[in-house]
């Protein structure tokens, strides 16, 4: 599979996909930090609700952000997935057309940091499912329980069962590490290996 990418996609497509996926990551990317912006203003953006954790840590931030909040974050979420498919294609292709340029063992080293998008993609899709999934039994929980106390935002001061939110909260943390830890990899292979490949261009003229 690895030596197939070493020809396909041919370069003039990966040009055009990596020209469209860059164009619409980077548009969906500002879409989503403006609504990160305004969640950020209750002290807590998508990141910490992403890497909380804990139970505690979640049932926080959504008493933070409070309803109106919680419908940009479910916002945020939703326009994610759009933005996996865009940053996935946009990462991949940038990685490909530069192997197509660098040689030897580095080119082999980018033949496999281009699947790291797909992975992350797909892990980022199991975390966003798994915050809608806690924001859906929040809401749920919230508005069947009207003798708890209730905060100035409106929300109830409940905790989450253990057992229900648990396995939601534990896999998103670690699906948005991984997502993290791997793109973080793809960035910097093409940040460095952009770099080398300049840096031999102009050393052989």
């Amino acid at each position: 599979m690895l030596e197939k990418l070493r020809e396909f996609p041919p370069k003039r497509i990966l040009i055009i996909i990596a020209i469209a996926s860059t164009i619409t990551t980077i548009a969906l990317f500002l879409e989503m930090r403006r609504i990160d912006a305004l969640l950020m203003r209750s002290g807590y953006g998508i990141v910490d609700f992403e890497l909380a954790f804990k139970q505690e840590k979640v049932v926080e931030i959504f008493t933070d952000w409070g309803s109106s909040l919680m419908e940009l974050a479910q916002k945020s979420i939703i326009i994610d997935f759009g933005f996996i498919l865009s940053y996935v294609f946009c990462f991949s292709s940038l990685t490909l057309l530069l192997t197509k340029i660098i040689k030897g063992k580095l080119q082999f080293l980018g033949l496999m940091v281009s699947i790291l998008p797909f992975i992350a993609g797909f892990l980022d899709i199991i975390e966003n499912l798994s915050l809608l999934n806690l924001i859906v039994i929040f809401e749920v929980l919230n508005t069947s329980h009207p003798w708890c106390p209730r905060t100035p935002r409106g929300f109830d001061i409940i905790y989450f069962p253990y057992e229900d939110t648990y396995h939601y909260i534990s896999l998103a943390g670690i699906c948005a590490s991984l997502k993290f830890l791997l793109l973080g990899i793809v960035f910097l292979f093409i940040v460095l290996g952009g770099g080398y490949a300049l840096f031999r261009k102009f050393k052989s003229i």
